[in-house]
């Protein structure tokens, strides 16, 4: 059977993105211009995804290549020189004249939530000191490449895979029966025949979430996606959530801080033709409280997230043979410890979600992630593994017994699960073994197939 991958990249590739009328004629006029230069080029083109991959291409098809790979704009346009560019505005198809009404809808609405998360990683980036903030808005602005393509090349498919979502199908299953594989792996394989920048196909890798330059693009383009229909979905709940985690601050914080991009992001993108979120801010009523899981709509949770997807699994764990407290732990984005992203607590005992954790050294946890393994603490090896217990985290663990099992994603380890009683004169059994371990394969399995 022909890897479905490798098709779609072939059938996806053989034509290039279209750009938006509006765009070409824009940068047309820069270039008459006398005072045009390359920043406002460069500063121009980093939002529109068309002219974008045109130039990275343009300058893969350079009779001499530089030694060096160009992974910036604002070096690959001078490099390639005016008349080029100018070349280019020949050269790329408007949007407007090849696609039909509702395919132009459908690249339209995925330019527009590009533009935002090209804009929400190009100043998240500037804020945290990074080397090179203009990269990161390239990922974000690329992220999606595969729908894209979709839309211009394949409109009928992409439209059965909304339908399939609308119905109630998390995105990943409903693209693998459509297409035979994900969106985000034929976006990947785009990227790669291309030659994009690495940071954009690693971006595009959900197992290079522990990475902080990659996870800030996933978010950034997460956070436009599901802002894109509407600011009180569940989707944008759980994503300003994952986002309030990646500033270390509150959920409201965090909420604030996304309104002052998407805001920014208006102002920067007025007049180019795209949707703007911004807007629906200044209309909208003031904001309804936060959705719990039992709460929400069933329409807004009719498409799992993943934080849907591991929030439901830990509390269908929950009760069954004596497992009360769970926990869910990834590896920080340096690589360098755990943190707790989902918590079940129970009132007797300290919150779960206070876990965090240095590998300072060898302990259990670095034994743990070394494969996809399941250890459980009893009174029968307490005295054995208790002491690779780091210190730091025994106040928020039970030392009288816990479950744990690591996570892996494309063979690369991601955190781990965790379960313990919470109640020393209830203990974990063999059947709480058996059942953690059921529920979590269960789990790592879904995840694997549909993020």
């Amino acid at each position: 059977m022909p890897d479905p991958v490798a098709h779609w990249v072939e059938k996806l590739t053989a034509k290039p993105l279209p750009a938006l009328r509006e765009g070409i004629q824009l940068v047309r006029v820069m270039l008459d211009s006398p005072s045009v230069d390359h920043v406002r080029l460069s500063n121009f083109i980093e939002f529109d995804p068309g002219f974008c991959v045109h130039v990275f291409r343009a300058m893969n098809r350079l009779p001499k290549r530089p030694k060096e790979v160009i992974t910036k704009l604002s070096v690959a346009i001078p490099m390639l020189g005016m008349e080029r560019m100018a070349t280019a505005t020949r050269e790329l198809k408007a949007a407007e004249t090849v696609l039909k009404r509702k395919p132009f809808a459908g690249l339209t609405e995925c330019f527009s939530r590009a533009a935002h998360a090209a804009i929400y990683a190009l100043i998240l980036a500037q804020r945290r000191e990074a080397e090179a903030p203009s990269e990161y808005a390239v990922a974000a602005l690329l992220h999606d490449i595969g729908e894209m393509a979709l839309w211009v090349h394949s409109p009928e498919q992409i439209e059965d895979i909304n339908l399939r979502t609308a119905r109630g199908e998390p995105r990943a299953t409903a693209a693998r029966e459509v297409l035979g594989c994900t969106i985000e792996q034929i976006s990947e394989g785009i990227s790669r025949a291309w030659e994009l920048p690495a940071l954009t196909i690693q971006a595009q890798d959900p197992t290079n979430s522990y990475l902080e330059a990659p996870l800030t693009v996933m978010l950034a383009a997460a956070l436009a996606r599901s802002t894109a229909r509407g600011w009180h979905t569940r989707a944008a709940q759980d994503d300003i959530e994952l986002f309030a985690e990646f500033l270390d601050t509150e959920y409201d914080a965090a909420t604030g801080c996304l309104h002052a991009l998407a805001a920014e992001a208006a102002r920067r993108l007025t007049g180019r033709g795209f949707l703007l979120p911004a807007f629906a801010l200044i209309q909208q009523q003031p904001a309804a409280p936060r959705q719990t899981p039992a709460a929400a709509p069933a329409q807004a949770a009719a498409r799992p997230t993943l934080s849907d997807t591991i929030a439901g699994a830990l509390h269908a764990m929950r009760d069954q043979q004596h497992l009360r407290r769970l926990m869910f732990a990834t590896i920080t984005p340096d690589r360098k410890g755990l943190k707790c992203r989902f918590a079940v607590d129970i009132p007797t005992r300290p919150s779960l979600k206070g876990f965090s954790l240095k590998f300072e050294r060898t302990n259990l946890f670095t034994a743990l992630l070394k494969k996809s393994q399941t250890f459980w603490l009893n009174n029968d090896n307490r005295s054995k593994y208790l002491p690779l217990v780091p210190a730091q985290t025994r106040g928020v663990l039970s030392e009288d017994g816990f479950i744990m099992m690591s996570v892996f994603m494309k063979n690369r380890p991601v955190g781990i699960l965790y379960a313990d009683s919470g109640d020393s004169d209830a203990p974990l059994t063999a059947d709480s073994y058996t059942v953690f371990k059921t529920h979590c394969q269960r789990l790592v399995k879904t995840l694997n197939q549909s993020f």
